[in-house]
């Protein structure tokens, strides 16, 4: 259970952006509907065929965090370690990755995290940087970064040198799988050129 002084919502839409998505969901509804079938039944028929378009638009911007949070991973995760190996902590290691990243998704989770360590919690104690990774792991969208990030929760509780080692390891895996999601990226692209 995530703490309530923990608790953070992905910023996969901003207000703006959600309620034209809703305007645009609930007109077209409206008018496609009234092509098909008499206004009455239009009407009845506009609340769940809405809530169904918004859900879809909200889904699809979803992915799109998603694919921009797991594309920037690799190289952060790399800086991340190279930042501890040189000897910093997770905290100015972290700050020091985050303040070179442009506006991203990721850029938004590892803020979080930075914004939330020494937090007071229920109880009357401080968050720790374990509880807050633990708590970002339960709420980021993305299962790249959660898997990420739960290796940093248990190399948090140990040693610096094994959350190092567990860090260029995280960074070797995200790079091994990069470069086989492009291996076949290449390979499909070429199958459809050549029309085999």
């Amino acid at each position: 259970i995530v703490q309530t002084a923990l608790l953070w919502t992905p910023p996969i839409t901003t207000e703006g952006r959600l309620l034209a998505f809703c305007l645009i969901a609930v007109l077209s509804v409206l008018i496609v509907l009234n092509q098909i079938v008499p206004i009455f039944l239009a009407l009845i028929l506009a609340g769940p065929a809405t809530a169904l378009l918004t859900w879809l638009l909200l889904w699809m911007q979803e992915q799109r965090y998603v694919a921009a949070l797991d594309r920037a991973l690799p190289a952060a995760v790399g800086r991340l370690g190279a930042q501890l190996r040189s000897g910093s902590g997770i905290q100015p290691a972290l700050e020091k990755v985050a303040a070179d990243m442009s506006e991203s998704p990721l850029k938004a989770e590892w803020t979080y995290i930075i914004a939330h360590f020494g937090t007071p919690l229920d109880g009357g104690m401080l968050a720790t940087p374990q509880q807050v990774v633990a708590a970002l792991l339960a709420q980021t969208t993305s299962r790249r970064h959660a898997a990420l990030l739960g290796h940093m929760e248990v190399a948090l509780g140990q040693t610096h040198d094994v959350l190092i080692r567990r860090m260029q390891a995280a960074y070797t895996a995200l790079n091994a799988a990069e470069q086989r999601r492009s291996q076949a990226s290449t390979e499909l692209s070429q199958m459809r050129y050549s029309g085999i």
